[in-house]
């Protein structure tokens, strides 16, 4: 039985060889494909517009977040959707008026402080003449001394 099995597959490879061997002759005998026809032109420098028609989804290639120095309510928006902008370009106009109002105020307190400073150094001046004629004491001098260092200071 074992004889039988190992003539069985000599007789199968050597089928495969002949039939694997009358394949390669018939290719090598058809010759190479036929030539493909092919157009030449000059290549030439141009502007294409890139067009695409697909459906899906557009993400931006570059975002950028706008933050702003001070908050406020926007008066006006200085730019539409999409367009190009450049640096130093106005984008935004935010409220004014809470602004200008901190400013009048901070000149108001400017001008009392220096107002105060005024009247301190002359308590001062009048204060060391006091006590320099022997009215005053030399803690109200003192107290009025160290009262117009600390408005002027301030002013």
């Amino acid at each position: 039985m074992r004889r039988v099995v190992d003539r069985s597959i000599v007789c199968l490879a050597a089928a495969g060889i002949l039939l694997t061997g009358g394949c390669g002759k018939k290719q090598a005998a058809a010759g190479p494909p036929p030539a493909v026809p092919v157009r030449v032109a000059k290549a030439e420098v141009r502007t294409v517009p890139v067009q695409v028609t697909q459906i899906g989804n557009i993400e931006a290639f570059a975002t950028v977040s706008v933050k702003p120095l001070v908050s406020g309510n926007l008066d006006s928006i200085h730019f539409n959707e999409g367009q190009d902008v450049r640096k130093g370009d106005l984008l935004f106009l935010i409220d004014p008026k809470p602004f200008e109002a901190a400013l009048a105020q901070s000149v108001a307190n400017l001008a009392r402080d220096k107002a105060t400073a005024t009247n301190a150094r002359a308590d001062e001046r009048r204060y060391a003449s006091l006590f320099a004629q022997g009215v005053a004491s030399k803690q109200q001098a003192d107290l009025s001394a160290s009262a117009a260092d600390a408005a002027s200071s301030s002013a």
